[in-house]
């Protein structure tokens, strides 16, 4: 039996209440039951012969209209209005993964090798924790080394060819006050989730400048939105990769006139990974954690794609990015909201 979290009640609403499919066909078979008088005793005849049911369906029927022509909007914009046709061949592509020895990175690199893609490198501190099928190919690298990430970046084009797809994927950095801090503990959070993707992404943009071809996608958060207590570092680096992919995009088409890369940012809600084993037992968040593969797959499939865009996971949370336009005392709501997620540090 399925467990009911927010990520699949979100599909699931999505699927019928937001789909105009579903509520114009239902808004149409309520019109013919009353005009031909065929209401019975039933309860989905009772249902949508009820006197609020038919405003009820009629905006959720237009919400859905709206929201799926707002979707294409996005699709048009995000991807420059160009090559929207260009078919990605997994056979030719070669990406590169950071954070790829373990957890969400561990199994986006495995999806990727499994869809055929020609090669998939993993740039980790760590070593695998699986066994890499033969397009898999493993680097130590330390990201919060410039001269390291560098020296890789030459490798890999040296022994393997040159990178098409980056996903940065590596992240660390929960749980510590401001004052628990530490300047360590700062700059490895910053290093790895802000400058890393600066400096990996770097390495290998020229050539896809280039040839106009690539994708580069960044695991940001819906932390890039809020910050609650206890996370400050973390959302911050978090917001600053969200930036760093903004900009990304207008400088390809602004500055190295190179529209036809694509550029993806990726925002999930909290995932049951060791990052997040400073949460609150206690706290309902664990309750509507993401599964690590949940993550994955959405990668994956915007990888497959060859299409830019801004994912939210759960898809329900995309109104998280109008947090910042809500007034202040909203604001301050919805952050005192999350006050008790994670496990109170006694270091202050």
């Amino acid at each position: 039996m399925s467990v009911l979290t927010v990520a699949n009640a979100a599909a699931f609403v999505n699927k019928t209440a937001f789909n105009p499919i579903v509520t114009g066909i239902l808004y149409l078979l309520r019109n013919y039951l009353l005009d031909h008088n065929k209401t019975s005793s039933s309860f989905l005849s009772n249902i949508l012969t009820n006197e609020h049911t038919g405003s009820t369906l009629y905006w959720l029927a237009l919400f859905g209209v709206v929201k799926y022509f707002n979707s294409w909007l996005n699709y048009f914009a995000l991807n420059n209005y160009t090559n929207l046709t260009e078919q990605f061949i997994p056979s030719k592509e070669t990406a590169l993964v950071t954070g790829g020895a373990s957890g969400i990175g561990a199994l986006t690199v495995q999806g990727l090798a499994r869809a055929g893609l020609k090669k998939v490198i993993v740039w980790d501190i760590q070593e695998l924790t699986y066994t890499p099928p033969p397009n898999v190919v493993f680097y130590k690298v330390d990201l919060t080394s410039g001269s390291e990430i560098d020296a890789a970046a030459e490798r890999v084009r040296s022994e393997i060819g040159h990178v098409t797809i980056v996903i940065n994927n590596a992240g660390t950095g929960i749980g510590k006050t401001i004052l628990g801090s530490t300047e360590r503990t700062v700059k490895l959070t910053f290093n790895v989730n802000a400058v890393a993707p600066f400096l990996v992404t770097k390495a290998f943009l020229p050539h896809m400048i280039k040839t106009n071809h690539g994708h580069v996608l960044t695991i940001a958060s819906l932390a890039s939105f809020t910050t609650p207590a206890q996370m400050v570092d973390y959302c911050a680096s978090k917001a600053a990769a969200l930036v760093f992919s903004e900009g990304l995009s207008q400088e390809l088409k602004h500055r190295y006139g190179a529209p036809g890369i694509r550029n993806s940012v990726v925002h999930p809600m909290w995932v049951k990974t060791p990052l997040t084993q400073v949460f609150n037992s206690l706290n309902h968040i664990l309750a509507n954690q993401l599964e690590p593969e949940d993550v994955a797959n959405a990668v994956i499939k915007q990888v497959l794609l060859g299409k830019s865009a801004q994912i939210c996971i759960p898809s329900s949370l995309g109104f998280s990015a109008l947090i910042r336009a809500l007034p202040n005392w909203i604001q301050e709501r919805i952050r005192d909201e999350q006050q008790d997620m994670i496990v109170v540090n006694k270091d202050f």
